[in-house]
């Protein structure tokens, strides 16, 4: 059975992520020691790099949200021209 298991359902049963989210307050005893590690490294990076980190994720992010958001309105005005032309 187990070897049945490993063969064919090992692979989807665990995946890897480059994410994590923890919600909430977590006891670190619930936590493994290299999870945790991890968690405190990530969480001090975070706190030495604020603001520049979020600075930098939002000014790559505002130029894709401005090219959707021009995109979308050119589309709009697009098909009120046509409507438009099209009641006259």
């Amino acid at each position: 059975m187990e070897r049945h298991s490993r063969t064919h359902f090992a692979d989807d049963a665990v995946r890897q992520t480059n994410e994590a989210f923890v919600a909430g307050d977590v006891p670190g005893r619930l936590l493994s020691h290299a999870l945790l590690e991890k968690l405190r490294h990530e969480t001090e990076q975070q706190r030495r790099g604020f603001p520049l980190k979020l600075i930098q994720e939002l000014c790559t992010a505002f130029p894709k949200a401005r090219d959707s958001a021009s995109s979308s309105a050119e589309e709009g005005a697009l098909r009120h021209r046509g409507q438009a032309t099209l009641h006259s």
